[in-house]
């Protein structure tokens, strides 16, 4: 009998504790979401940063690796 009611409690215990991740399930996609919204709007009101440190690395990057190639010859 006491194994019994063991038993029913750990699964009860076990039901409790699935439905508490199921819970914070749809919070986490909420926070995602949320995230990914923030990260489009910041996007949008620094573009012309975003676009001027993306042109000045990769012209950077395409000096040095062309340095590198011209040095060995």
């Amino acid at each position: 009998m006491i194994t019994k009611a063991k038993n029913f409690i750990a699964e009860k215990k076990n039901a409790v504790l699935a439905s508490e991740k199921r819970k914070h399930g749809g919070k986490e996609i909420i926070m995602e979401f949320a995230l990914a919204a923030i990260a489009v709007v910041l996007a949008m009101l620094f573009r012309d940063q975003i676009e001027d440190v993306i042109s000045t690395l990769g012209t950077t990057f395409s000096t040095k690796i062309n340095s590198i190639f011209t040095s060995n010859l």
